[in-house]
Order: C-alpha cells, then sequence, then structure tokens
C-alpha cells in the first residue's frame, strides 16, 4: 500500500529493498508449490493452483499479517512498516481464461484499496463485479 510513497520519501534504492523484503515474506508465508510474480511496479501476483478457497483465504491473511508485521531495514531510511491490499479471484468455470482471471482479481485488489487498504477482497464476494 501506498509503495510511492516509499520512493518519494526515502528512494527508490529503499524501495527496491521493500520490494525484496515483500517477496522474500511471500515466499517463507505462503504454502510450497505456489508461484510467486512481480505483476507490474509494485503488484505481486501469486498462481495457487487447485486448492479449497478456504486455504486461498487462509494464505491471504498469513500474507497480509506477515507483511504488516515486516520492518525494513535499509542502509536508505529507517525502518519501514508497510501494509498490503490483497485482491482474490478462484477459477471458476464460467471464467475460463487466465485473463479473465487477472481481471477479476484486479477488480477485488482495487476493493481492498478503496476499502481503505490493508484489507483483502474476493471477486465475487464483495470484492469484484
Amino acid at each position: 500500500d501506498h509503495f510511492k510513497k516509499v520512493n518519494d520519501t526515502f528512494g527508490h534504492l529503499a524501495g527496491d529493498e521493500v520490494l525484496k523484503s515483500v517477496a522474500e515474506s511471500l515466499r517463507k508465508t505462503l504454502n510450497p508449490g505456489v508461484t510467486i510474480c512481480r505483476y507490474g511496479g509494485e503488484e505481486f501476483a501469486v498462481l495457487i493452483g487447485l486448492a479449497p478457497q478456504e486455504e486461498v483465504r487462509e494464505m491471504a491473511k498469513r500474507v497480509k499479517d506477515a507483511i504488516q508485521e515486516l520492518k525494513i531495514f535499509t542502509p536508505y531510511s529507517p525502518p519501514i512498516s508497510i501494509t498490503v491490499s490483497l485482491g482474490v479471484a478462484c477459477y471458476l468455470p464460467e471464467a475460463p481464461s487466465l485473463e479473465e482471471l487477472i481481471r477479476r482479481a484486479d477488480s477485488a485488489l482495487y476493493k481492498a484499496k478503496a476499502a481503505g487498504r490493508n484489507s483483502i477482497r474476493e471477486w465475487g464476494s464483495g470484492g469484484g463485479r
């Protein structure tokens, strides 16, 4: 959340350290076998494969909590604390394309940001449409 503010306040080198710390937190927090990708300047995509929706919800909550607890130490700034907004979309037969799944997750992400950030929204349960 508010990643541009990190860059504007502490500089791009500090911002790079924040991105690295978030990526490492995702790697440590998520179940083995998931795919983590940087998607855009400050966004990450996590592809989970076949998993029950409740398991996906639990993973999203673990990610949000872990990132909220991070203290990121850089040589360029005082310790940085951040939060994260997450948009979740699960595969459904009526959305067979990857592009549609990404669109739905992105829609849920914008709902999470609009809800005040540091939150999780699911597409189809108040998180999109």
